[in-house]
């Protein structure tokens, strides 16, 4: 009977251990092949395709794709809740690029790890043929220098290597996963206590623990190749399990010491026998006590052993563990019940950002919606965008000191209109809004006047311009009003004082800017021979021909660009360099 109870137990402890990791393995499988579609839709986007490609630089829209890079960086790096940033490391330039820009791969480094930096930079510069997990263990995460928190990197990539369509090497796509993601493994208190689990990578190196115990111990020279993706029992040690996820080759392994185990049944299982002992000892005594008085020597034990049925200690054992498994349902449905509630937030952000952006996957993104009751089939919807024009010290004075105000302002004045904020670049929020009729438009229009008021009053050096868009009843069309807003803000007159333009207001302002027709022969000339005074004075004459005749900015900045491009190129072929005061 002992040895029937006991391999019970074994097998519910093995089933429950198997039930945990493979639920945990099979929910990091599916985080996985997200992030592998992330690797897949960045691989073959157009901008980085064509940064791979030979020839790059020589183009004259290399700028405008690598702020495309940058874009696309921010954009999953700002929907992916398990990723702390995505980095891309080209063999041929010594910059990272990141969500926020370049920046050189040592600085990078020392500003996030204090450690070995050769093991760092082997990592990023190895080849990966498919999506592989890796871990720096001989750097150490530090708080990041130069800023006011106090927020730490991770130290787990996720590599993948940029290849053309013949297969060459040109760089990695790295993701720095947050630690939460892999820790999540931990998070099952009751179940993870007193148990030793190890996560591993590819390589089989240590990621994460929650045991100061070494796996080389726990296994005793087992090979873990003996039980791939399997659990086995180790006599008189404990319960071991191994699962590897079907993608990037991260391991997890759990162990249940015996103790752990079968350790209170062994414990009530020697107090039961010395309780029995005991009783048979002094049931014993009293039969010969009883019988040295002929008072029926044997009867009183025949009668307490007929008594004891084992069919008892069973049902009650079934009954408990019964019970412990419909409280264990009843938790874990209360779980993902505040889970839940608790994402309906994030999940309406996500949705609304995918949908200003434009994202191909914005149907299902939709269709996702439906399990947290979230509606966005009713009212009319439209955008306005707030563009801040603030140098880096204003930028760092507002978001340490003013944000707060800026914010209760904004839902003071829009709060019946907002739906969500969002930054969709670092200088730029956009206002998603919904009308229950187009009257109401005008009062719109009205309380964003009042609100920027506040601001001017309550925010010093509050530089803000706003684009509103027209209206849509589809949802689906929400990035046509982004592209709207961001075109009435691109059309306003360089000389117009104003700070609230509306696509419903027409703007008179010239779309072409003035370029004179002999441009690149005067500019060769003034440079031929090194009169940089006049050449000066005759690009500031354009410039300023261009303000007086009211262009917009698009058209102002347009004249600007080309003048620059004009004489970059005078520049490079001379091969001298260009003075700081033009270009």
């Amino acid at each position: 009977m002992t040895l029937y109870i006991r391999n019970r137990l074994f097998k519910d402890k093995m089933r429950e251990q198997d039930a945990y990791i493979d639920s945990y393995a099979s929910s990091m499988n599916d985080a996985f092949e997200n992030m592998q579609n992330i690797f897949t839709y960045l691989q073959r986007s157009d901008a980085i395709s064509w940064r791979a490609s030979s020839g790059y630089r020589e183009s004259e829209d290399y700028v405008k794709n690598e702020l495309a890079i940058f874009e696309l960086l921010s954009t999953f790096s700002f929907t992916s809740t398990s990723i702390n940033e995505i980095l891309i490391c080209w063999e041929d330039t010594s910059y990272l690029y990141t969500p926020r820009g370049l920046i050189e791969r040592n600085l990078y480094f020392h500003n996030r790890f204090e450690g070995d930096e050769n093991e760092w930079s082997s990592l990023m510069d190895d080849h990966y043929n498919k999506v592989t997990i890796k871990k720096v263990n001989k750097a150490v995460p530090v708080p990041q220098r130069g800023t006011d928190t106090d927020a730490k990197t991770s130290g787990i990539y996720l590599l993948q290597s940029i290849r053309t369509k013949n297969m060459k090497y040109r760089g990695t796509i790295c993701m720095v996963l947050e630690e939460t993601l892999i820790n999540g493994i931990f998070r099952d208190r009751d179940f993870a206590k007193g148990r030793q689990i190890f996560v591993l990578d590819s390589d089989g190196r240590l990621i994460a623990t929650n045991t100061d115990a070494d796996l080389n111990e726990v296994l005793y020279g087992l090979d873990l190749t003996g039980i791939h993706n399997a659990s086995r029992y180790l006599r008189n040690r404990g319960l071991i399990s191994h699962r590897e996820a079907e993608m990037s080759g991260i391991e997890y392994v759990i162990f249940t010491p015996y103790k752990q185990m079968a350790g209170a049944f062994d414990r009530v299982f020697w107090t039961a026998n010395l309780f029995s002992v005991a009783t048979v000892v002094a049931l014993l005594g009293y039969a010969y006590w009883s019988s040295r008085r002929m008072y029926k020597p044997f009867r009183g034990i025949l009668n307490t052993l007929s008594d004891y049925s084992p069919q008892d200690d069973k049902t009650k054992d079934e009954t408990v563990y019964i019970t412990n498994r419909v409280l264990e349902i009843l938790s874990v449905n209360k779980a993902m019940h505040h889970t839940l509630q608790s994402s309906s937030h994030m999940v309406l952000q996500a949705v609304l950002y995918k949908l200003i952006m434009g994202s191909p996957s914005v149907e299902e993104t939709l269709a996702s919606v439906t399990p947290y009751q979230l509606s966005l089939s009713d009212g009319i919807y439209e955008t306005a965008v707030i563009c801040m024009d603030l140098s880096s010290d204003q930028e760092e004075l507002f978001y340490s000191e003013y944000h707060d105000t800026f914010d209760r302002i904004l839902h003071a004045y829009l709060g019946t209109w907002v739906i969500e904020v969002l930054q969709t670049l670092s200088d730029e929020y956009t206002l998603v809004l919904c009308l229950k009729d187009k009257a109401e438009q005008e009062q719109l229009v009205q309380a964003i006047h009042e609100m920027y008021e506040c601001w001017c009053q309550q925010i010093p050096d509050a530089a803000f311009c706003i684009g509103i868009s027209d209206s849509t009843k589809n949802i689906r069309k929400l990035r046509f009003c982004y592209e709207q807003s961001i075109a009435v803000l691109r059309h306003r007159p360089v000389q117009s004082d104003q700070a609230i333009f509306s696509s419903l207001l027409d703007q008179s302002s010239v779309m072409v800017p003035f370029l004179p027709d002999d441009l690149e022969a005067q500019l060769r000339a003034f440079l031929e021979k090194a009169d940089l005074d006049r050449l000066l004075a005759y690009v500031e004459t354009i410039l300023d021909r261009n303000y007086q005749n009211n262009v917009t900015y698009e058209a102002y900045l347009s004249a600007c660009v080309a003048i620059n491009r004009f004489v970059r190129r005078l520049m490079q072929k001379n091969e001298e360099g260009a003075s700081s005061a033009l270009i």
